[in-house]
């Protein structure tokens, strides 16, 4: 993650790539967001 030189506040351009990130490594890998989502509830059982 790129830092960015001011950091007084969080604008929606900052939060908007990574947003966009998440939705591409979740449609990229679809089974294995599943997976990383299922692991925890599937260790309470």
């Amino acid at each position: 993650m790129p830092v960015t030189a001011s950091s007084e506040t969080a604008t929606k351009s900052d939060v908007r790539p990574f947003a966009i990130d998440v939705a591409w490594a979740v449609w990229a890998q679809p089974q294995t967001f599943a997976e990383k989502v299922r692991a925890p509830f599937r260790s309470l059982r």
